[in-house]
């Protein structure tokens, strides 16, 4: 759930808070490699991305957002399957919901 705050997790004297929030960070400065890096990892996919949208807006709320198309369908037999398509809510950095609708 705090994957992404700011200060070190260590467990067992390993950080195991490694990535970066990259929502927060400005679209610029956010680089291919880093967003296939963190779909990697947020969707547990191997697969690159096929489209990466990084949007911010701040009026009239602030919103920051990176949505992820993945790059194949998944198969028949495919466990990711069973989770089904779904948007993570973080607030503060700390996850929220994992399916928000």
């Amino acid at each position: 759930y705090s994957n992404f705050i700011s200060f070190p997790l260590y467990l067992n004297e390993q950080r195991v808070n490694t990535l970066k929030a990259l929502w927060m960070m400005e679209p610029k400065e956010v680089g291919d490699w880093q967003h296939t890096e963190f779909y990697h990892f947020i969707a547990h996919a191997y697969d690159e991305p096929r489209y990466t949208l990084h949007y911010k807006t701040d009026a009239p709320l602030n919103i920051r957002s990176i949505f992820y198309v993945p790059g194949v369908k998944p198969s028949v037999f495919d466990v990711s399957q069973e989770q089904g398509s779904s948007v993570a809510l973080y607030s503060r950095k700390v996850l929220i919901l994992t399916k928000a609708t």
